[in-house]
């Protein structure tokens, strides 16, 4: 039997509990927060030597790896922590890429870049300073 100054301790060490849980449970949510990819576009270049593709943002990507050729003509770029916007709008890619895809999965996005056939580019991702946005530089080579 339980001494009776315990007891009436109970109440509230339930509720510092329940407390303590919602505000991990809230805590954890603002942690994992992701950047919603809204739309991907492809413009060429200003000095005409191939295109950028811009991922426009709903707020900063924390984290992306870099953009890698997983083999011939085949282009992958990893955004952590990153997903799809409801409101997701894929346009049609033009220059090298012939085909684009954006496929959420682990709480990270997958973009998969499919060049033309016999496309040479050199990859450079990088920051937009006036935006939430990620650039990727396609240059054209040779």
């Amino acid at each position: 039997m339980m001494p009776a100054a315990l007891l009436s301790f109970r109440p509230v060490l339930l509720f510092f509990s329940l407390l303590m849980a919602g505000y991990a449970f809230f805590h954890a949510a603002e942690v994992r927060a992701e950047a919603l990819v809204e739309q991907v576009t492809f413009t060429p270049r200003s000095d005409g030597s191939g295109y950028v593709i811009r991922v426009v943002a709903s707020e900063r990507v924390g984290a992306y790896w870099a953009p890698r050729e997983t083999e011939p003509g085949r282009v992958e770029w990893v955004l952590i922590n990153a997903g799809l916007a409801p409101g997701y709008r894929q346009v049609m890619p033009v220059g090298p890429v012939r085909a684009f895809s954006a496929v959420p999965g682990r709480g990270h996005l997958v973009l998969r870049f499919q060049l033309q056939e016999g496309a040479k580019v050199a990859l450079e991702a990088y920051r937009d300073r006036l935006s939430n946005d990620l650039l990727l530089s396609l240059a054209v080579e040779g």
